[in-house]
């Protein structure tokens, strides 16, 4: 029997499933923007992590969340808000494998268009419910440039934050 991953050791629990001892994926209460974009930038390809948002967030001037590949986060938002302050990005890049629960993610944007509150570019992105959009004309609730997008409930349009 095999432990298949060091970082599991430091930061996830151990799992036995009879056969094999497995890492089961980080799960943490995420309390602001700045804790959200560390735990991200900090999981490397082929980890994953369950992030629960405990309050409402707001992405500040110059950050957005950006999901690398071969990485996979279940964000759990729990009806609580992400807005996007950023002046013409997405609140939220995937290129790995993300799923988005029940909650809202705004772009607040009117600088460009493009100013998408989720932009797909090549991962793999499953909404379950929620409300997506953007305030303004500027950007979509979701744009896939590339990747697959599976959509399980929501709301889909320009929304007042």
């Amino acid at each position: 029997m095999n432990k298949i991953n060091i970082w599991a050791d430091i930061f996830n629990e151990w799992d036995y499933n009879g056969d094999d001892l497995f890492y089961a994926p980080l799960k943490i209460v995420i309390e602001s923007a700045e804790q959200l974009l560390d735990t991200i930038s900090s999981i490397q390809p082929g980890q994953s992590a369950v992030l629960t948002i405990s309050e409402d967030i707001t992405l500040e001037e110059g950050k957005s969340m950006e999901i690398p590949s071969g990485v996979t986060i279940v964000l759990n938002l729990a009806g609580n808000k992400i807005i996007n302050e950023v002046s013409s990005d997405a609140a939220i890049k995937n290129n790995g494998n993300l799923t988005i629960n029940d909650g809202v993610i705004v772009n607040n944007s009117t600088a460009n268009q493009g100013s998408d509150a989720i932009k797909n570019e090549g991962g793999t992105l499953i909404i379950n419910g929620g409300t997506y959009g953007s305030d303004t004309n500027r950007g979509a609730a979701v744009r896939n440039n590339a990747g697959t997008v599976i959509i399980n409930g929501g709301t889909f349009a320009t929304i007042d934050r």
